[in-house]
């Protein structure tokens, strides 16, 4: 979800899918959701790897609809080279998703390693490893996780009060 670019390496995605064993991929579909200055490269890489059965490029849609497909999936990949702390992790998590990410910038922040999700490098053999183990993990268990971890930490009315401590402690 977001920028289809070099820096949120859905291109790791879509090689870790390819260089998987068949027997577990053909089980898996991804959608990338967003656009940028990649996206023919990475139309070019299902192209190519034969991929289109298993990944759907979805372009910009509407954030209800963000919302949507995210409470019909299973897992959330983000696999960035360079991030902040992404909101599409946090949405993710709002919606009961494992996830699997990089462990770079503050996305360990939101993902904890075996609890909530998975933390990689930004590295295709990585995922692929996820990718032919994918009954080795716990996904179930790692998206309630994920729910909780979110209903503690980024619920409006906690986020709100934390703010307005923020904003009194400033004036005092």
């Amino acid at each position: 979800v977001g920028s289809v670019s070099h820096r949120k390496g859905q291109d790791i995605i879509i090689n870790a899918l390819a260089s998987a064993d068949r027997l577990f991929t053909d089980q898996i579909h991804v959608n990338i959701i967003g656009d940028g200055p990649a996206m023919n490269n990475i139309k070019e890489l299902i192209r190519v790897n034969n991929l289109s059965e298993n990944v759907s490029m979805l372009g910009s849609i509407d954030n209800s609809k963000v919302r949507k497909y995210l409470s019909n999936s299973n897992i959330f990949i983000l696999t960035s080279r360079n991030e902040g702390l992404p909101i599409s992790i946090i949405e993710a998590m709002r919606e009961g998703l494992a996830v699997i990410s990089t462990d770079i910038s503050g996305i360990p922040e939101l993902v904890e390693n075996n609890y909530n999700g998975l933390l990689i490098d930004p590295s295709v053999e990585q995922l692929r490893d996820i990718f032919n183990n994918m009954a080795s993990y716990n996904w179930s268990s790692m998206g309630k996780n994920s729910k909780k971890l979110f209903e503690n930490n980024f619920k409006l009315d906690r986020v709100f009060s934390e703010y307005c401590d923020l904003y009194d402690g400033l004036f005092k």
